[in-house]
């Protein structure tokens, strides 16, 4: 048997694994790059008076998390915000927010926003918050009208 021929063959075919292996790697990069990492963003937990039929203290969903009573024996509740009960709507907040969710990979925000009773409704985290923030252009915004 001819070794040298032998171990041509065998390197030829490492060589062409590896090639082979490098451009599914750069495919695959290629396709990461191509995708979205998105959070749906809820955004009521910020003042709003006309939000205040739901939760009449003003201070939108926080009332709820404030209300929270455990429900059976070992439920974990009232649990509280590991940031405080902040404010959405201020631009200091919004970019806390952003700067969380893009260090972790987050690179869309889907805010919903809604109508009611023929005006917008709970559109102060976008308008004041995000729209206001110095870094959103670290998340892009995307919307959803119910």
């Amino acid at each position: 048997m001819n070794y040298a021929k032998f171990n041509q063959v065998v390197i030829s075919i490492l060589l062409c694994c590896l090639l082979l292996i490098a451009v599914v790697r750069s495919q695959v990069t290629a396709d990461k790059a191509r995708y979205d990492v998105a959070a749906y963003v809820w955004p009521s937990y910020h003042p709003d008076d006309r939000a205040k039929i739901f939760w009449p203290m003003g201070i939108g969903e926080w009332e709820t998390v404030l209300s929270n009573q455990p429900k059976f024996t070992g439920h974990a509740q009232p649990r509280h915000p590991l940031w405080g009960y902040i404010n959405e709507a201020d631009p200091y907040v919004a970019e806390m927010e952003i700067n969380a969710a893009a260090d972790h990979g987050v690179n869309v925000f889907i805010f919903d926003w809604n109508w009611y009773d023929g005006l917008p409704y709970l559109e102060g985290h976008l308008n004041d918050g995000y729209l206001q923030a110095r870094n959103k252009n670290r998340i892009r915004p995307r919307s959803m009208t119910i």
